[in-house]
């Protein structure tokens, strides 16, 4: 829909835009390869319906975390969160939730950087301990690595490969691998041979991606099956950000984490521990943000603190309080997306206790009552501080809570600033900035737009663009009524931020949303047309749930949608490969 030349839109998502991931991808997802038609029919046709079928095939691409875990896995102790640091600079994807491996570590610097950090991987822990990457290199003093035999080549071509790849290897691929060591021996010697061949394991693409693929198993419907090690990177990759533990590495060799129910075990029992440490500066080491974790740091744009003015430590915990009351929410209470939205308490600290000038003093990590009647994540301080503003926080609540995507036109003026200087010179008296803003909103090139986003806003103007309360703003009252528009069951003005959070805690378009917003997640894309079924499965079962999350995120991990490819069709030419599928 436009709307004087802003587009609000709740069933187009707009993949290159601010990452709203809550409507519908309609082009992403149609490709077509030449893998043959499993149905077997003359005409190309694809099982399912426009509106009710699972994505196509695709590579993920691993994130710089996934990658240095993957790395520590089968390197033990070599990486100490160095990889992750090195790599992440030259990531090229801005899009939330995105997995796609054209724009996600794609650079060539990307890839210059990964082999570097891999070589030097490789070489320090040879130094360190060889029989700690593979049991026949000799220990430390033990041996030389000149002497390792052909019976120790094979190990590594065949079980190490497998682990660093996450399947078994077949033969020719264990094979072209043997031959590579065989030329590098005779080019280079046996020690300088060994190395790149572990080199060579390490960035090949079954390490670095992570495969959606299936295999010749279809269903009943004609849908292809993915293979249980696919299945076990999904599931392990999406929760915990490393590779299969071994547990998880069982059941997919013997291929029963293709039965449902056992998918669904898993899932559980990958979720049912809260991360061990989203606090950083506690332990020495970066905090574990992973998984359900990950999602909301996303979801909530936290990271974007990092951009803002003040004290590092104080930042810092800004950052903290909102992960760390989420694992409460979580973990010991509801869990639910309400608590979420409205909880009367946060997570404290003393840096926290200062910032919000509580007298009584909290260790990291305490839950206690919030202060002036704050209510829920929308009015924590790390989210206020990363979006700062009117018109950032009602534009978040219009994207990511109610699914609705606002796209600025390019020829109007922000400059509401200098809008102000210039009606208060015309004037000659001092203007209230909501008088200011509303005459701005005069302009129908700008009401379009902040029309849906700034009355969003406004209920949350009490807190400065640090996150603190405030009462004034240039020398005026600060008025904080609101309005929600455009829902389907909660419209209607609001007098102030506790109102807000609270109507929004309890509307089913944000309900509806947040689902997207996790599908979206999990899949690491944008939301289809095609996923429409799925998603009215997975609305329905968060509000019997009462808005569960962790139950959303078990139920999205073992559907179809997660299970199951649409296979391509001979014929029916290259598609549109939008998505990257």
């Amino acid at each position: 829909m436009t709307l004087g030349g802003c587009r609000q839109d709740g069933a187009a998502g707009d993949r290159g835009g601010s990452g709203s991931s809550g409507g519908f991808d309609d082009a992403a997802g149609s490709s077509a390869s030449e893998s043959g038609d499993p149905t077997g029919s003359e005409e190309p046709s694809l099982p399912g319906t426009d509106d009710c079928r699972p994505p196509t095939a695709r590579l993920w691409a691993l994130s710089p975390l996934q990658i240095e875990r993957s790395v520590a896995a089968v390197l033990p102790g070599q990486i100490p969160h160095a990889l992750e640091q090195a790599l992440t600079p030259y990531v090229s994807s801005g899009v939330v939730y995105d997995d796609d491996p054209r724009l996600l570590n794609a650079s060539p610097q990307f890839m210059a950087e990964l082999v570097h950090q891999l070589g030097v991987a490789v070489d320090d822990a040879l130094a360190a301990d060889p029989s700690g990457i593979v049991g026949c290199l000799p220990a430390p003093e033990a041996g030389d690595l000149a002497d390792v035999d052909d019976a120790c080549v094979h190990q590594i071509a065949t079980d190490w490969a497998a682990t660093v790849y996450r399947r078994s290897l077949g033969a020719s691929e264990s094979e072209a691998l043997e031959d590579f060591y065989a030329e590098q021996r005779a080019a280079t010697g046996p020690e300088q041979a060994l190395r790149l061949l572990l080199r060579r394991i390490l960035a090949a693409p079954p390490a670095l991606y992570r495969s959606a693929q299936g295999d010749s198993t279809f269903d009943d419907e004609g849908f292809v099956v993915l293979t249980a090690a696919e299945l076990a990177d999904i599931v392990s990759y999406t929760l915990t950000d490393s590779p299969p533990d071994e547990t998880l590495r069982a059941v997919a060799a013997d291929d029963s984490l293709r039965d449902p129910a056992v998918l669904r075990e898993h899932v559980e029992r990958l979720l049912g521990s809260p991360p061990s440490d989203v606090v950083e500066g506690t332990t020495g080491d970066p905090r574990e943000i992973v998984g359900l974790m990950r999602m909301f740091e996303e979801w909530l744009d936290i990271d974007e603190i990092r951009f803002q003015s003040g004290k590092e430590r104080t930042l810092r915990w800004l950052a903290n309080e909102p992960l760390m009351f989420l694992v409460h929410v979580l973990y010991e209470d509801a869990g639910d997306l309400k608590t979420v939205l409205a909880a009367d308490y946060t997570a404290w600290s003393n840096t926290l206790s200062d910032f919000y000038e509580r007298e009584e003093k909290l260790e990291g990590g305490t839950i206690a009552p919030t202060l002036h009647d704050r209510r829920g994540v929308l009015m924590q301080g790390g989210f206020l501080t990363a979006h700062g503003g009117t018109t950032a926080r009602g534009l978040f609540i219009r994207e990511r809570l109610l699914c609705q995507s606002i796209v600025a036109p390019d020829d109007v003026d922000m400059n509401l600033p200098g809008l102000e200087q210039q009606l208060e010179q015309e004037e000659g008296v001092d203007l209230p900035p909501r008088e200011v803003r509303e005459r701005h909103l005069e302009d129908p090139a700008c009401s379009s737009c902040h029309r849906q986003i700034d009355p969003l806003g406004f209920p949350l103007d009490g807190f400065g663009e640090d996150g603190r309360v405030r009462t004034e703003l240039g020398g005026f009252p600060i008025d904080t009524q609101g309005e929600i528009v455009g829902t389907t069951a909660s419209d209607g003005v609001v007098q102030g931020p506790t109102e807000l959070v609270e109507v929004l805690a309890d509307s089913p378009d944000v309900r509806a949303c947040f689902v997207r917003q996790v599908y979206a997640f999990a899949h690491g894309r944008p939301v289809q047309q095609s996923d429409a079924c799925y998603l009215e499965s997975l609305e329905q079962r968060f509000e019997d749930t009462g808005g569960d999350i962790r139950d959303l995120m078990v139920t999205i991990m073992t559907d179809d949608s997660m299970r199951l490819r649409t296979p391509a069709l001979v014929g029916a030419g290259d598609g549109d490969d939008d998505d990257g599928e």
